[in-house]
């Protein structure tokens, strides 16, 4: 029997490292456009891909399990976001950048960010089967949709098995 070598963890520090060194060259791809940053940078996340399915992939999903990834997005931006200080909700209307950085490029509406994204928005609750649940957030945004917040989604190509998604939050 063989004994299996655990994954790597996951370090933020490492990703985000990643990222700055992608962004300070030009694309590696000639039909990326990398969008034009406004604003002060407010905060920046970094997740393993592992948490940034696409919706198509999560279509047929069991309820349970996009409740655990989505606790554990939360989780870990809450980690990252220790220590800030901001003013919550954001005013204005806060440009939110998420960049998947892998070797395979998704769909152009994969939304693979959508649960992340969500985590940046205020807490809510909803009522389902009679039950009130509590849907946490960070309160950086008002709200997702294009009235309250700029949501750019891009992808960066890294080697294969590098990959990682990193979110930025400008105000």
């Amino acid at each position: 029997m063989t004994a299996r070598t655990p994954p790597t963890p996951f370090r933020v520090d490492a990703a985000l490292a990643i990222a700055d060194d992608v962004l300070s060259r030009p694309p590696a791809r000639p039909h990326i456009e990398r969008p034009v940053r406004r604003g002060e940078l407010v905060a920046r996340f970094a997740l393993p891909l592992e948490l940034l399915k696409a919706q198509n992939a999560k279509r047929y999903a069991k309820p349970w399990l996009i409740t655990k990834t989505r606790q554990q997005i939360y989780g870990m931006m809450r980690i990252q976001l220790c220590g800030a200080s901001f003013v919550v909700p954001l005013p204005g209307r806060p440009q939110v950048i998420a960049r998947r950085f892998s070797s395979t490029e998704p769909d152009a509406y994969a939304d693979g960010f959508k649960q992340a994204i969500d985590c940046l928005c205020v807490s809510r609750t909803r009522t389902h089967k009679g039950r009130t649940i509590k849907i946490p957030g960070l309160g950086m945004l008002r709200d997702d949709r294009p009235a309250d917040a700029q949501i750019i989604q891009t992808w960066e190509y890294v080697a294969p098995g590098k990959g990682f998604g990193i979110l930025e939050v400008r105000a």
